[in-house]
């Protein structure tokens, strides 16, 4: 990319990809522009989780908030500021060429100076991060890997390690706004006649009229301690386990294949599955299932041979009736519960003797019929 251009150039193009339009030509505004453009994105720098309005309450330095659904997504920090090399310029010396054109190129455009005339020279942007000692003062459960390590610069982490915004909350007073103060903790206030700005994607302080005498040394703020997207949506890279929370009636639909629509897999072994095939639906457990009841409709017509191991019953009371239809084959003896009552009339059942001999018996006095 080029960096010989003018100021005109650089300012209409940085507001038109704010409005989502391309930079065709500085004689055209946001409106004439026709072809779109944005603002790129990428999931690990994008926060997945929820922010609160506002953290509330009178916070101290490593107070942890979460968010309604539960989850850490705020920590208070004190980050250090340290001058960024390359920086130090007298602000009132600049040329009004200087200030147009970073390429050291010239132009015939007229720009107003940044200085005041009574700033001197010195560092005009200063890098924030992490203290020395954050790992042993931070009750965040990530401290001590990835970007929450002792002394991180937040802006080598590309988006990694971030400022929360003000734009997030809307109260009054917004507690997102980052406190600057000077190595002796002397407050800077918005207010303060050095005029600086505050990136919190980078944690980059920019101070237009330095003056030695109101440094930047320390910033007090917000970052944010959550999954970022592609953690929380449960990327290919995820290690993270998926959630979901809601609340009230969920209704949804999903169109899946013709053939897997879910299947969990250990090791190249399938686990459980579930599939079409000839318009019905199967489910298929590589294990067992495990169940505190096991409910078969009536509608069921077919069922493979089974087999229980151990002792089985049949109801759990005198007035239950169980029919058998086709042929009933026994194994082994058989345990006959006396009856009684006049209505029995054709009880009768055939055993067999030690010598194999049949014989009929009955279990109840017939009084009508024959046999």
């Amino acid at each position: 990319m080029s960096t010989g251009l003018v100021n005109i150039n650089q300012t209409q193009a940085a507001i038109k990809k704010l409005f989502g339009k391309a930079h065709t030509s500085a004689l055209k505004g946001v409106a004439n522009e026709s072809i779109s453009s944005g603002v790129p994105a990428n999931a690990s720098k994008i926060f997945g989780q929820a922010i609160p309005n506002g953290p509330g309450g009178s916070p101290s330095l490593y107070d942890i908030v979460n968010n309604a659904a539960g989850q850490p997504v705020l920590e208070r920090v004190k980050l250090t500021l340290t001058a960024v090399g390359g920086t130090n310029y007298d602000a009132d010396s600049l040329s009004t060429s200087d200030i147009e054109i970073a390429g050291g190129g010239t132009s015939n455009s007229t720009v107003l100076a940044a200085g005041t005339g009574t700033s001197a020279a010195g560092a005009h942007g200063y890098a924030a991060a992490l203290p020395s000692d954050y790992v042993s003062n931070s009750s965040n459960a990530k401290k001590g890997s990835g970007v929450f390590v002792n002394g991180q610069v937040l802006n080598t982490t590309l988006g990694g390690l971030q400022i929360i915004n003000e734009a997030n909350s809307t109260t009054n007073p917004n507690q997102y706004i980052p406190i600057l103060r000077e190595s002796d903790n002397t407050l800077i206030p918005t207010t303060s006649a050095i005029d600086f700005l505050v990136d919190t994607f980078s944690g980059v302080v920019f101070v237009q009229d330095f003056n030695s005498s109101v440094v930047p040394a320390s910033i007090e703020c917000w970052i944010y301690i959550g999954d970022m997207a592609d953690v929380a949506l449960g990327g290919s890279t995820s290690t993270a386990s998926g959630k979901f929370i809601g609340s009230g009636s969920i209704s949804a639909s999903i169109n899946v294949g013709n053939v897997d629509i879910f299947r969990i897999t250990s090791a190249s072994k399938e686990l459980v599955s579930l599939r079409t095939s000839d318009n019905e639906t199967n489910f298929n457990v590589n294990g067992n299932i495990v169940a505190n009841k096991y409910i078969v409709s009536s509608s069921v017509t077919f069922m493979t041979q089974s087999f229980s191991t151990g002792n089985t019953v049949f109801g759990d009371g005198l007035t239950d009736t169980h029919l058998f239809t086709g042929s009933l084959f026994l194994t082994g003896s058989g345990t006959y519960a006396s009856m009684s009552g006049a209505d029995y009339n054709e009880i009768g059942y055939v055993t067999k003797d030690a010598s194999g001999r049949s014989s009929l018996k009955f279990s109840h006095v017939i009084d009508g019929g024959s046999f």
